[in-house]
């Protein structure tokens, strides 16, 4: 079932404007971490609170269609709590890492663990800062 269809929309819906909202209502927010049956799915941290409103309706719809099709009838567990979100995180922290340059102006690295994978994006023309980071669980 595509996004587009009547019933995926309305079953997200609630879910994207309920996030959304706490997204445009906070000016000190930096990023998202989202859960799926209780599991971590993947977390997204921007440099500046301005880099995740310009992409937070994208990430949350993403998450929101994600979780919809991955729902399960069975109870799902009680969402991570702050500490383990916080170790999805690190656990990647010391691992190698790949790294790709797109364009000359972006830098990518990879890094990855047994249970998670990290994709930081770097501004080249900018002394190299992260913009973005994206953890995801394997």
């Amino acid at each position: 079932m595509g996004y587009d269809s009547e019933k995926m929309q309305e079953c997200t819906k609630k879910y994207i404007d309920d996030l959304m909202q706490v997204l445009d209502e906070k000016n000190d927010v930096l990023g998202c971490a989202f859960a799926i049956n209780g599991e971590m799915s993947s977390i997204d941290v921007y440099s500046c609170n301005s880099l995740l409103k310009k992409m937070g309706a994208k990430l949350v719809k993403a998450a929101a269609v994600e979780a919809f099709s991955e729902q399960k009838d069975s109870q799902s567990k009680a969402p991570p709590t702050i500490p383990e979100v916080v170790s999805s995180m690190k656990d990647v922290e010391g691992t190698k890492s790949d790294m790709v340059i797109v364009n000359g102006k972006a830098q990518i690295l990879m890094q990855q663990s047994e249970r998670n994978l990290l994709f930081e994006t770097r501004d080249l023309t900018n002394g190299g800062q992260w913009l973005h980071r994206n953890y995801t669980a394997k």
